[in-house]
């Protein structure tokens, strides 16, 4: 019986095990006749692996499950899911490339600083304005996977695209907003540690 403690943990390695599965969907839609199917299928396991994203923190926080493992583990199979897409997106001509590029660079530089920061005792909080990235690039690429075909809709593509550039937009204010805390934190505690 699996113990309560690592349920965040499970969420985020079946986050990490849904990627690939959508990887092979989108090379499966390349051979199969019902192509509507794949796509609708690739939403669904999104939409799944972006609510396991949503509680998988939910959980750690409010009952007490949080764990180093978990702190490392969670952003790890954020960045698979949604760089892994992001690419195939690309790669199929779903999604526009300058958008996709920005968000891939931005979740590199800021896996890279977090790390160094956490050198230095310092934790880079979630700005408000991040969190609104996060929701409208995952909305994005929902719409994205499903597309036109899959949705009956058919301005979802372009729809999503849009979304997308808002994400890539909020992306580069997120950047510049947490590069100004690095900054000043890291002047602060230059200044603390000049005062002992």
């Amino acid at each position: 019986m699996l113990n309560k403690k690592y349920l965040p943990n499970t969420l985020s390695i079946i986050r990490i095990f849904i990627t690939p599965i959508i990887i092979i969907n989108f090379y499966l839609s390349s051979y199969l006749d019902d192509i509507v199917m794949t796509y609708r299928i690739n939403g669904i396991l999104f939409f799944i692996a972006s609510i396991t994203d949503f509680l998988d923190g939910y959980i750690a926080r409010n009952f007490d499950m949080e764990s180093n493992s978990g702190r490392i583990l969670d952003p790890i199979a954020d960045k698979i899911l949604v760089s892994s897409i992001l690419i195939m997106l690309v790669k199929f001509n779903k999604a526009h490339e300058i958008p996709c590029i920005l968000i891939l660079a931005r979740e590199l530089t800021m896996s890279g600083i977090r790390e160094a920061m956490a050198d230095h005792k310092i934790q880079i909080p979630v700005s408000g304005l991040a969190k609104m990235k996060t929701f409208l690039q995952m909305i994005a690429i929902l719409a994205l996977l499903i597309g036109s075909k899959g949705s009956n809709i058919p301005q979802l593509d372009t729809w999503g695209n849009y979304l997308l550039w808002i994400a890539a937009i909020l992306t580069i204010v997120t950047s510049i907003h947490y590069l100004f805390f690095v900054v000043d934190a890291l002047n602060s505690q230059k200044s603390d540690s000049h005062g002992i």
